[in-house]
């Protein structure tokens, strides 16, 4: 959650979805519009129906050395992983769709995580959502690569301008 009523996932989680929901903390389903989607960035928005709890703070891209945590749904339960930011990289890859090179900035983290676990939140020292999980590494175990949160996300004036659904492209396959 990235306000009360805000929260942030992949955006290829959510590409071609009628209907979009919010499992909360307590496994908890909750109706969700999208408000932003950005397929170069591979990120979503999403303003759930009400408010779900204390929000993350948004504020700088992760550094080399930060440590913090991963939440994710695993099985419908909440596992927690610690993370390690090992360094900052521009992410050379393709937009969802494989449409066209983009570059997203990031960092890679030592944690352990899963086929699946695109879109959890990296959460740093202080309560900073530091940025989005994206990719797992196929060569490594425990790591992975996530992409810096867009600084504008922390700004109260930013998120109330996202209102009403947004178009979510084609479900990416």
């Amino acid at each position: 959650m990235i306000d009360r009523d805000l929260a942030v996932t992949a955006a290829h989680v959510v590409a071609g979805a009628t209907e979009v929901r919010v499992v909360d903390g307590d496994g908890a389903e909750h109706g969700a519009e999208v408000v932003w989607f950005d397929p170069d960035l591979d990120l979503a928005v999403l303003r759930t129906e009400r408010e779900l709890g204390a929000p993350l703070i948004v504020t700088q891209p992760a550094v080399a050395g930060d440590i913090g945590f991963v939440a994710r749904r695993v099985d419908a339960e909440t596992v927690v992983s610690d993370v390690r930011v090992s360094r900052t990289v521009d992410i050379d890859t393709t937009d969802i769709y494989l449409d066209r090179e983009v570059t997203r900035p990031g960092f890679e983290v030592d944690a352990a995580v899963t086929p699946g676990d695109s879109g959890a939140v990296v959460v740093l020292p202080g309560g900073i959502a530091g940025g989005m999980l994206w990719a797992r590494s196929s060569e490594r175990n425990e790591r992975a690569w996530a992409i810096d949160l867009p600084i504008e996300l922390g700004d109260a004036a930013f998120r109330d301008g996202l209102v009403g659904p947004v178009p979510v492209g084609a479900c990416t396959g």
